[in-house]
């Protein structure tokens, strides 16, 4: 519990001016904790729903929390895309924390980029413009 507690403390102190530079530093921060630790990949996981019904603990909510104010301001700022939520930044952080364990940090580094472009906000998402593409070419 106390990685989750430091987890909250930190995306809650994060100042609201700056959303963009916040939002991807606590992720990079998150990530670089994970991969330091090896075990750090669970604590944002704390802060979701389990998919066999259990709550999050109170500290885990408190986490999910202060990550939805770090989204929904960089969100505002248009900095991040609309369309994902908490519960699917919480499950991309995890992923990418795990994977950042088991890379050289200089791969961790291009992995951060991969993501962080696939976060920020675009005109229209790409994924959907490349299902529209694959959809199209899959009855022609």
């Amino acid at each position: 519990m106390r990685r989750v507690r430091k987890l909250a403390d930190k995306a809650a102190s994060l100042p609201e001016r700056d959303a963009d530079v916040a939002f991807f530093g606590f992720f990079a921060y998150a990530v670089g904790e994970a991969a330091a630790r090896h075990a750090y990949a669970e604590v944002p996981a704390e802060a979701t729903m389990w998919e066999d019904g259990r709550e999050p603990s109170p500290v885990g909510r408190e986490s999910a929390a202060a990550l939805d104010a770090l989204l929904v301001r960089a969100q505002r700022a248009r900095a991040v895309r609309q369309d994902i939520d908490t519960r699917a930044l919480i499950a991309l952080m995890v992923g990418t924390a795990r994977a950042a364990e088991h890379v050289d940090p200089a791969t961790r580094g291009r992995l951060l980029d991969i993501v962080f472009d696939g976060l920020r906000a675009s005109p229209a998402g790409a994924y959907a413009r490349a299902e529209e593409t694959h959809s199209e070419e899959k009855y022609s």
